[in-house]
């Protein structure tokens, strides 16, 4: 899993690559939190290179999602492959997370 990060004037995007597992939901959690102590308006995560995520790595983004209300910041999911889509639905956790197709829509 890799990580770029971009900010554009008051928020911050995360564009995530490769596998969150139980081993990289750790080192993901560290980034979304260290981005988020600087307090973006906006938190937009762009998932188009996440080729599989598990329980592990839905429960960092969920963690991340509390944060940004704590911040009154907004969290934004984008670009997901139907594979990841298939996971939030399952977990009916489109109804929780703000999910748009692409990221200038976030």
């Amino acid at each position: 899993m890799e990580t770029k990060i971009t900010h554009h004037e008051q928020n911050t995007v995360v564009a995530i690559s490769g596998e969150i597992d139980m081993h990289k939901a750790s080192p993901l959690r560290k980034t979304l939190l260290d981005e988020l102590s600087k307090k973006p308006k906006k938190l937009v995560i762009n998932l188009k290179e996440v080729s599989f995520i598990d329980s592990s790595g839905v429960a960092t983004l969920v963690e991340a999602l509390k944060e940004c209300k704590r911040l009154n910041s907004t969290l934004v999911l984008c670009e997901m492959n139907e594979k990841v889509k298939d996971v939030f639905e399952l977990a009916r956790l489109e109804k929780v997370f703000t999910i748009v197709a692409k990221q200038d829509e976030a």
